[in-house]
């Protein structure tokens, strides 16, 4: 599993130990409103996303990974996971289709940490995926 670096993030696949933090991250009433249609998840449905983020890196090789903010905290402060994940939603059915994802803290909005993010999870599947293209849903 790969580790992204940029200036400002380390990105790092999930571990079952983040479950907390995911349950954190899903709990933000920012993230409640624009991805959980006002409903709260309950700590069992936290881990079970977890483990489907986890699955999808021991199946694909590539996943959602962790976001953390250096120089915020000994292993950096976490803002929130962004990657890629096959099978989407607003995707149509292939075994090339990709969607790019992003969701952060609240706290961490606005500071250009998605964008960023983002640049390194893309360069990633251009680079080591040799993906032809990537879907992008903004929210």
């Amino acid at each position: 599993m790969h580790i992204l670096e940029t200036p400002r993030l380390i990105l790092r696949p999930p571990s079952h130990s983040d479950e907390l933090l995911l349950h954190g991250l899903h709990s933000d009433p920012f993230v409640v409103n624009a991805f959980g249609d006002g409903v709260y998840p309950t700590i069992e449905q936290s881990k079970a996303e977890l483990l489907q983020f986890i699955n999808h890196w021991q199946q694909n090789r590539f996943g959602l990974w962790m976001v953390f903010v250096k120089d915020e905290g000994q292993g950096g402060k976490f803002a929130g996971y962004s990657g890629l994940k096959c099978r989407g939603p607003y995707l149509p059915e292939g075994p090339n289709n990709v969607e790019s994802v992003t969701c952060l803290h609240l706290a961490a909005s606005g500071k250009g940490i998605a964008v960023e993010a983002s640049r390194a999870v893309v360069q990633f599947a251009f680079d080591h995926l040799k993906l032809e293209k990537s879907e992008c849903i903004h929210f």
